[in-house]
């Protein structure tokens, strides 16, 4: 409570200064943002402008790094410096950056043959292969149609198309996929972007569903091997987030009626009993 009263003064006096309240900021006037700690307090306050100053310091705070992180993908940087990018893109799930990411689904191709993980997940998450690109679109879902769409109709590369509708499969399933598609090719009047998306639908029309999690970075497995309650926790959620936590509860459970070990069948019912938790 201390904190908090603290952080509505800070804030109040920041207000007091730059001589704005909210509906009445001049563009003209350059403010520095709150720190993200003093964002985070001011949330709580019953100060309304506060609030808002704090909503703003977080709003500042994913445009900088939606504007980094897209400079590092569309720039001359490394494949792996670009992989690094697109794996923080989707763990942010930053729509801003659904554009670029469509554009460069080839990183799914060139990922393989990068070696080493990355810095910023659990020692168990290595992510030494996997097309990282359209992981980050499933993350980010819904809002990665309409530019995934697009992509089929003006492409000519066939596997870029493939991956488009591998992408609109897992976010939105089988039916609606084919809906989407069938209305695109109906209002198409130019004749190779209507065989574009006729390939497409004869794509979607052969995926096995047996074969649905092909591509998906399946790192769930590793929690019969990891006895740290923090990592166990973000395998979990993470595989929730990309794959569902209904389809994430039963994998875990078919996995446990597979195992023998003791040890491995113990760590894989506190990942399942973890996940019933968050129901």
């Amino acid at each position: 409570m201390k904190n908090l009263r603290k952080a509505e003064l800070l804030v109040s006096l920041f207000l007091l200064v730059a001589g704005s309240s909210y509906g009445q900021r001049s563009p003209s006037q350059a403010q520095e943002p709150l720190s993200h700690e003093t964002a985070l307090a001011s949330l709580g306050s019953t100060n309304r402008d506060v609030r808002v100053s704090a909503v703003d310091a977080f709003r500042v705070e994913r445009t900088r790094m939606a504007t980094r992180l897209l400079d590092i993908i569309n720039g001359t940087n490394s494949d792996a410096a670009k992989v690094d990018a697109v794996i923080v893109v989707g763990q942010n799930r930053l729509i801003e950056a659904v554009p670029s990411l469509v554009k460069h689904l080839e990183l799914d191709d060139v990922y393989p043959r990068l070696g080493g993980g990355d810095s910023f997940t659990p020692r168990a998450l290595s992510l030494e292969s996997g097309p990282r690109v359209s992981d980050a679109l499933m993350r980010i879902g819904e809002p990665a149609i309409p530019s995934l769409l697009d992509r089929i109709a003006e492409s000519d590369d066939t596997n870029a198309i493939a991956r488009c509708v591998q992408v609109c499969y897992r976010i939105e399933g089988r039916d609606m996929t084919q809906l989407r598609l069938q209305l695109l090719k109906s209002l198409a009047t130019d004749q190779q972007m209507r065989g574009r998306i006729g390939s497409a639908i004869t794509f979607l029309a052969g995926i096995n569903p047996s074969e649905d999690l092909a591509g998906i970075p399946d790192e769930l497995p590793l929690v019969a091997e990891e006895s740290q309650a923090r990592n166990v926790n973000f395998i979990v959620s993470e595989c929730a987030v990309v794959q569902g936590r209904v389809l994430t509860e039963l994998r875990l459970e078919a996995l446990l009626a597979k195992e023998t070990d003791p040890a491995r069948r113990a760590r894989i019912q506190s990942a399942l009993d973890l996940l019933v938790s968050k129901r």
